[in-house]
């Protein structure tokens, strides 16, 4: 892996860094393991020695032993003594128990386990097992002794403290020794690191210009020159392999890219010529080609302006450029076709002249006697209308009564169907009274109940005394309500009753009138019957005389049709006559080839060609 400029500065970078790191490492190691002589500490330890001077330590059991002494010369205190007493052993218990986990040199750690922990222990078991019982009894003689005992055990924890002490001061004098050669050592070390780093950082800063900004200066300098159009001189720097190199390698293509462009422009210049050339000589091969196609279009102008003035003898034989003679050979081609259907047409035009002369005198013919036959028809067309209209008028009279009959007929079959619909109206109204008689009966056994409950409500109003008396007066009220119902339900059962008899007897009379309704519907269906005969019979007589009538109408204006007809043929037959004596002319304009009937002599030809301005005779072809 070759070694760049980036990856130079970035191991730099890293060195330098890795340096001043190491020395803050170092630096705050140092402080934060052997630093012992700072003001900080200082203050610390002179606080916790303040403490130490006033306030005997946990494991110092002097304290307690005061207590005790106290206690046996002033029972008093006992009880307070005790509570304070308790609080001493639960503290030594306590800071035992830290020195026990604490990690200590192996004499301390002795005199803690084999000096101080059994003297403390014998002095509290001396105080549970021997003072406070022998105090409690209030034996004197017990109590001295337990004091004496607690005594001897107070100063053998008292030795066994001093000897810990010494140890421990020991100790401390010689860790803090030792922390001051630390501390001195490691800071000298952080200076060097920091020395060592502050110089790398001075040498690579030079080595980074002497390798970096020098050359880059350089390759500025050679840019500008590059710039300015001088691309004699190599670019410098090519050969290394980092960034400068690189910049070096693509000035390089740059300088390349510059060549290159100046080759290009020469090569677009001699193709530009080139170019110009190509573009005359097609320009020049363009002219020939619309000289070429103006003459193409000259000399079908030539012959389309012959054949708007009907003369198709002429073709064109002066050959075309090759891709146009196709189209010369198609329009003379197209020519010959056109000469020989004009021909064609001109033979069939004369035939059609002499087929219309006859069918004009065939036509003629023909409407003459038409108009003859058309007379005759109307005349009898005339007689026929006669006898028809007479017929007509006697069936039309027949055909009236016949109505009138019908319309009697009808309305005697109206009049029974109100008479049907009357009596199922009065159905329906009989029916409907005796519905509204049975509610009516239900009112009046409603009213009868509601009239029992009144009476059941006033009494028990009357019951309720006092009470109830405004209850009484509603029971009342309702009650007279329920008479009142009661009575109009039975004036209404009376009303239903009679109005039921009435429409009795209207159904009986409805029913009567149906009788005589149908015995006069019988009579004028006999009537109606003789005048169907009858009028039947004329119907067939007018029919029948309509019928010849029509039929003779109808020859009639066949034979007027057709007589028209015959006109318009003869019209058109005319007409066609003429139409095919206009074609002749018509195509007797065109000027055909000499093969065919009609022919022209070569001089008539050049002369009329002459005068219409046509193209030179002698590149004509006249067949």
């Amino acid at each position: 892996m070759r070694l760049t400029l980036s990856r130079g500065l970035l191991a730099f970078g890293l060195f330098v860094a890795t340096a001043f790191l190491s020395a803050l490492a170092i630096m705050g190691w140092t402080l934060q393991t052997v630093r012992i002589e700072g003001p900080a500490y200082t203050q610390i330890i002179h606080g916790k020695d303040l403490v130490a001077d006033i306030l005997p330590p946990p494991m110092f059991l002097v304290e307690a032993y005061l207590l005790e002494s106290e206690t046996a010369f002033d029972s008093k205190l006992g009880k307070e003594n005790a509570v304070e007493i308790e609080k001493l052993r639960a503290q030594y218990s306590e800071r035992m128990k830290v020195w026990h986990e604490t990690d200590l040199p192996k004499d301390i750690r002795a005199l803690i386990d084999d000096g101080v922990a059994p003297a403390s222990d014998a002095f509290w078991k001396t105080i549970d097992e021997a003072y406070l019982p022998a105090l409690s009894s209030g034996d004197a003689a017990r109590t001295t002794q337990a004091i004496t005992e607690l005594r001897q055990h107070f100063q053998a924890q008292k030795s066994a403290v001093q000897q810990l002490v010494g140890a421990a001061t020991t100790f401390l004098s010689a860790s803090e020794g030792h922390a001051r050669d630390l501390t001195r050592f490691y800071a000298g070390l952080a200076i060097a690191a920091g020395a060592a780093a502050l110089l790398s950082l001075v040498g690579g800063l030079l080595v980074f210009r002497r390798l970096a900004i020098t050359p880059l200066e350089g390759l500025s300098d050679y840019m500008q020159t590059l710039a300015s159009g001088s691309l004699e001189t190599e670019v410098p720097f090519v050969g290394r392999n980092d960034e400068v190199g690189d910049m070096a390698r693509s000035v390089a293509v740059f300088r390349q890219a510059g060549i290159d462009k100046i080759a290009i422009e020469n090569d677009n210049r001699r193709q530009q010529q080139h170019i110009e050339r190509e573009r005359a000589e097609r320009l020049n091969e363009q002219e020939n080609q619309a000289r070429n196609l103006q003459k193409v279009v000259d000399e079908l102008g030539a012959g389309l302006d012959r054949l708007s003035k009907f003369n198709i003898r002429y073709t064109l034989d002066d050959p075309f450029q090759p891709e146009f003679e196709q189209l010369r050979h198609d329009f003379n081609k197209s020519l010959g076709v056109f000469q020989d259907t004009m021909s064609l047409v001109l033979e069939k035009s004369n035939e059609i002249d002499d087929s219309s002369n006859a069918l004009q005198q065939a036509a003629d013919q023909m409407a003459k006697r038409t108009e003859k036959q058309a007379a005759t028809l109307e005349e009898t067309a005339a007689a026929l209308e006669e006898v028809s209209g007479t017929v007509k008028t006697s069936s039309s009279r027949l055909a009236g009564t016949r109505d009138l009959t019908r319309e009697a007929k009808s309305n005697v079959e109206k009049s029974a169907y109100v008479v049907s619909d009357a009596i199922e109206a009065m159905q329906r109204i009989e029916a409907a009274s005796a519905s509204i008689g049975n509610i009516t009966g239900v009112i009046d056994q409603i009213a009868f109940q509601t009239n029992l409950l009144a009476l059941n409500a006033g009494v028990e109003a009357a019951r309720a005394g006092e009470a109830g008396k405004g209850f009484a007066v509603v029971a009342q009220e309702v009650r007279e309500l329920a008479q009142r119902s009661a009575s109009a339900a039975k004036e209404i059962s009376a009303l239903i009753a009679q109005s039921t008899r009435e429409v009795s007897a209207g159904v009986a009379l409805v029913n009567d009138t149906g009788s005589a309704l149908r015995a006069i519907e019988a009579s004028i269906n006999t009537i109606n019957q003789d005048i169907e005969a009858v009028t039947y019979a004329a119907q067939e007589q007018a029919t029948g005389l309509s019928e010849i009538t029509s039929a003779v109408n109808e020859m009639d204006q066949l034979t007027q049709q057709n007589a028209a007809m015959v006109e318009e043929t003869s019209a058109a037959t005319h007409a066609l006559a003429d139409e095919v004596t206009e074609l002749v002319r018509l195509v007797g304009q065109f000027v055909f080839n000499r093969r065919h009937k009609v022919r022209d002599s070569g001089e008539d030809n050049r002369m009329t060609e002459a005068k219409r301005g046509d193209a030179p005779p002698s590149r004509l072809r006249t067949g």
